[in-house]
């Protein structure tokens, strides 16, 4: 009886010695944890890293975890914290890395459960676009309204091809500049509409000129 008790031990500590396993944490967790020692990894695709991402995250879709990735990911001993979009991805990235020998690998689930900063390189320039897109309004404001000595309500109209003000007049702006939506300014030329589409994304700019989009 003892020696089935031994062999029954000893065949569960050489499993446990040999499994290999990553760590499932919260977003909270991950989130004390990052700093300039560790890798924030999202393994989504390309275009979702783009639209949205973790500060400071790098970008290794999942389909391209294998044995290539130590070229990117060189000390396999270095803490590395896994994310995708709901965090089913993330633990299938979790596990091949273990596989791959990769020992510190924590699995923090979706971004949809993170409720913490986020970077969007092209949300970040859409808003930079739309600054310059009520520069530029603001100029032809100055022009029309100010120097012409009226006080009336100034309304631009655009429906992504063209922006039209005053008597069916096309504001000056690029193709690309071109928003969805109607820009009003009062007399003092504070924004009094904010509801605009451009690049995807739904802007809403306050009196104050700050912009937010979605």
């Amino acid at each position: 009886m003892r020696r089935i008790i031994y062999i029954g031990l000893l065949m569960l500590l050489l499993t446990g010695c040999n499994s290999k396993t990553y760590k499932t944490i919260s977003a909270t967790e991950a989130k004390n944890m990052m700093n300039e020692n560790t890798i924030i990894l999202d393994v989504r695709t390309p275009a979702e890293y783009e639209i949205n991402h973790i500060k400071d995250a790098i970008n290794i879709p999942l389909d391209e975890i294998d044995e290539t990735v130590a070229s990117q990911l060189k000390d396999k001993k270095q803490t590395i914290l896994v994310y995708c979009q709901s965090g089913n991805r993330s633990k299938q990235a979790s596990q091949k890395l273990v596989d791959l020998g990769y020992t510190s690998i924590y699995n923090f689930g979706g971004i949809t459960n993170w409720n913490y900063e986020t970077t969007s390189p092209k949300k970040d320039s859409t808003k930079v676009l739309l600054q310059q897109i009520i520069s530029s309004i603001k100029i032809v404001y100055l022009e029309e309204v100010i120097e012409g000595g009226s006080n009336s309500l100034f309304e631009v109209v655009c429906d992504g091809k063209t922006c039209i003000y005053g008597d069916n007049k096309t504001l000056p702006l690029t193709e690309k500049m071109i928003p969805t939506g109607t820009i009003k300014l009062g007399s003092d030329g504070a924004i009094q509409s904010n509801d605009l589409l451009i690049n995807g994304y739904n802007c809403s700019v306050s009196s104050n000129e700050t912009i937010h989009c979605d």
